[in-house]
């Protein structure tokens, strides 16, 4: 039985599936987003939760090098630093998500994206957006009656 295990072993050995992981978190502040199989998608979200959240460390440089330990790259820590900060200033959690995508053709295996969440502004507008129109026209046909 496998009670209180906390780690997900994906089927690799321990310095594997750290490299792995690793890699995979690369890949997502490289390019935004990232495709790859369900088990992994759900270790690669939280993995990049914590990233994200040791970079808001109000501390520049203990959050400096604490995310470049992680991520090896001087390149892609910038930009975490830089770029994706900037974004995520006002959150404290739920940095990523993850989809649920269709099974990939071949083997069968369930398929999953892990995207960063950067456009929470600009949800918030359209809501705000959508709401005032709603009520203009509830008042409008208020107003005809």
């Amino acid at each position: 039985m496998r009670h209180q295990y906390s780690v997900k072993k994906l089927g690799r050995a321990n310095d594997h599936r750290d490299l792995m992981v690793r890699n995979l978190l690369k890949e997502l502040v490289k390019h935004g987003k990232i495709t790859t199989t369900s088990p992994k998608a759900f270790v690669l979200k939280a993995e990049a939760d914590k990233l994200f959240s040791k970079a808001l460390n109000p501390n520049a440089e203990l959050a400096l090098r604490s995310v470049f330990a992680t991520l090896n790259d001087m390149d892609l820590t910038n930009k975490v630093m830089k770029d994706y900060l900037k974004r995520l200033k006002g959150k404290t959690s739920g940095f990523t998500t993850r989809y649920l995508l269709n099974n990939r053709y071949g083997d069968n295996a369930e398929m999953s994206m892990v995207e960063i969440i950067l456009e929470e502004k600009a949800k918030k507008e359209k809501k705000e957006k959508v709401t005032k129109a709603k009520k203009t026209t509830k008042s409008s046909k208020k107003e005809e009656k």
